[in-house]
């Protein structure tokens, strides 16, 4: 089973790949959506039982995609941190250890609803960039879907997006997905801990589901978009 499939929008190539990213590779711009990194620790001081390590693997699978893809540009939509940490020193040390490590890869955000409460903990990332959307050549890429402004095609995240899937023994199985239309695209979310929102495609929608290290185009009717 294929670990990416690629897509061709305004003319430009993009790869999705099942670790949950996006590269558009004429600009060697990878994306990722809702990386929530943190998530787990904010969690836990919170009372609530999570496992550790979460973000020490979601970080990995990052530096997995720049070491293989080596892109100009590594762009979060919005939603980067879960949330605020106090102190977080171990935390922040992880996170200085890992942008060290990929010092020639620019890094900007997309601000998430997510990210306004975690500002302290940003800065360990030393982002050479934030904004509210980023604009880059045919298309407008934000953190939550926004309606069309131009002839732009819209690049977003923040709703974790899913597809539940029947099997052929009536098994029930919901995958994370991206879903391409015909004026925007959704994101899966990167990190691992974060919930999921069952699309139901719409006609023209184009999708790809992740069954683990897979991508499979799960399309409704095979039509695709794009």
């Amino acid at each position: 089973m294929a670990t990416h499939l690629t897509k061709t929008i305004a003319g430009q190539t993009l790869a999705l790949f099942a670790q949950r990213a996006l590269l558009w590779q004429e600009a060697r711009l990878l994306v990722v959506a809702d990386a929530h990194l943190g998530k787990a620790q904010v969690l836990r001081r919170q009372g609530v039982p999570m496992p550790t390590g979460t973000t020490a693997g979601d970080l990995a699978r990052l530096s997995a995609l720049i070491r293989r893809w080596d892109p100009q540009t590594l762009l979060f939509l919005g939603d980067l941190l879960h949330g605020p940490m106090g102190s977080g020193e171990r935390f922040a040390k992880q996170i200085r250890r890992w942008r060290r490590r990929h010092a020639r890869t620019r890094l900007m955000l997309v601000s998430g609803n997510h990210d306004r409460a975690a500002a302290a903990q940003l800065q360990h990332f030393e982002l050479d960039g934030q904004t509210q959307v980023h604009i880059q050549g045919p298309f407008r890429f934000t953190h939550q879907p926004v309606a069309a402004e131009d002839d732009r095609y819209g690049i977003a995240g923040h709703l974790h997006p899913a597809v539940s899937l029947r099997g052929p023994g009536r098994q029930r199985e919901t995958l994370a997905c991206f879903c391409f239309g015909r004026r925007r695209a959704l994101l899966p979310a990167f990190g691992n801990t974060t919930g999921r929102y069952i699309l139901r495609p719409q006609p023209g929608d184009a999708i790809a589901a992740i069954a683990g290290d897979a991508i499979v185009d799960v399309t409704p009717g095979g039509q695709t978009a794009g």
